[in-house]
């Protein structure tokens, strides 16, 4: 009997094959007779497809995928996924499932958007688990390694959560390509230099703009009065951080080279030399802003919202956005969360910032106060907005070539992060009803 089964199933795929749809490995993939398949479907290994299954023009499932009784969209991408009785949408990178396993749902292949389960990837036989990056610079990883969303949100799926600390983001990109983590954050400026320099780096998801996160502060009565007064002087900053991207654009539009003025890293005593004198102008970000600019030592020479939008965003390899899309949309909608705990319960989040790393809890509030906390997936204006910063670095001389930011975009990953993020919003509106 299993020798009948296993010719028939030979025939079916030649037959598809024959119509139009590329089966990448026959042996592993099992097709029952009742499906339906488009043209220029293409099924990966380890893909099973039972029941009344249809797949529409242009979708791609697998690797290790059960579809039972479900309906897949045009140009929809289905990765090591388990799903019955379900629709999923048209251009859809799923792992999102509407679940009718106990008729909650009258879906009759209806085109009902209702999200009930997140079905994750597992490996099976393996643990599975997700290494995040954390440092301070990035506020919404830091809350999430302190509370237990992501955990929380992943344990369903069977995966495990990681949290290793490192103290900067310019550190990011090398350590996603060794494998130390999965996924990281920053600002703008590390993901463009890591694409510059050949790692290759996919975003996840960003904020809104943040720019009351920090800015170009000078003394009050400096001499300088302008951007295009720092030529020639001293400026202290994160170097390989978001603020060299503000640098630049600053320098850029005031006609001034980035060599002409004198970049150097900033540090605990930048506030202090930039009193003395010894700097002309200091970048200051987080507590440290809001605290010299309340207590009258710094001005802006310009406020940050002019010049760029300064998201924070989040990014991770390749080989993690192709193959574990699902659970990062799901860590996208816990950062969301642990951001709306701290919007919520600013001291508290205050509390823990400078328990952390010091500093006045009260100015660690401020800061906690003024940061959005929504979290977007990737689409065409964060893509032009990291272009434009992301030309400047390299005609500035910053990077060592121009890169084009679009490759660092897996469209089926925006899919599944924008699904994520709906379906926690979603349930976070049920449950305030």
């Amino acid at each position: 009997l299993a020798a009948i089964r296993a010719e028939l199933n030979r025939r079916i795929l030649e037959e598809w094959m024959r119509a139009g749809v590329t089966v990448v490995d026959p042996a592993t993939t099992w097709v029952d007779v009742d499906v339906e398949l488009a043209q220029d479907v293409m099924l990966l290994p380890g893909t099973q497809l039972h029941g009344a299954t249809v797949v529409a023009e242009g979708a791609t499932i697998g690797p290790d995928t059960t579809l039972t009784d479900v309906e897949v969209g045009p140009g929809a991408v289905v990765v090591r996924s388990h799903g019955s009785l379900s629709v999923i949408g048209p251009n859809l990178a799923a792992g999102y499932f509407q679940d009718n396993a106990g008729n909650v749902l009258p879906i009759e292949y209806d085109g009902v958007s209702h999200v009930l389960k997140i079905v994750a990837p597992i490996n099976p036989g393996q643990v599975n688990t997700i290494k995040i990056g954390v440092h301070v610079n990035n506020p919404a990883l830091f809350l999430l390694s302190h509370l237990e969303l992501a955990q929380e949100a992943l344990a369903p799926s069977g995966t495990d959560v990681e949290f290793h600390h490192y103290t900067g983001g310019t550190q990011t990109g090398v350590k996603l390509v060794d494998g130390t983590i999965d996924v990281g954050g920053t600002g703008a400026t590390p993901p463009i230099s890591d694409q510059a320099a050949g790692l290759d780096v996919v975003y996840v998801a960003h904020s809104d703009p943040r720019p009351a996160h920090g800015t170009l502060l000078v003394t009050p009565g400096s001499e300088v009065r302008s951007v295009a007064d720092l030529r020639g002087r001293r400026v202290a900053l994160g170097i390989g951080s978001w603020q060299t991207l503000l640098l630049a654009v600053a320098l850029d539009r005031a006609g001034v080279a980035y060599d002409e003025v004198e970049a150097v890293h900033s540090g605990p005593s930048s506030l202090d030399e930039l009193k003395a004198g010894e700097l002309a102008a200091w970048i200051g970000q987080g507590p440290e802003h809001v605290r010299a600019v309340s207590s009258g030592d710094a001005v802006e020479l310009v406020p940050a919202s002019d010049l760029i939008t300064n998201p924070s965003l989040w990014f991770t390899r390749r080989d993690v956005a192709v193959e574990r899309g699902p659970e990062l949309g799901v860590l996208a909608a816990a950062l969301e969360a642990a951001g709306l705990w701290a919007a919520a319960s600013p001291g508290a989040a205050a509390e823990l910032f400078a328990e952390s790393e010091g500093g006045r809890p009260e100015d660690w509030e401020a800061f906690v106060r003024r940061i959005p906390w929504t979290v977007h997936a990737v689409g065409s204006a964060f893509v032009e907005e990291q272009q434009r910063g992301a030309d400047v670095l390299a005609r500035v001389g910053f990077l060592p070539r121009a890169v084009r930011i679009e490759d660092a975009v897996v469209p089926s990953l925006a899919g599944q992060v924008e699904a994520a993020l709906a379906a926690a919003r979603e349930a976070r509106e049920v449950a305030v009803r």
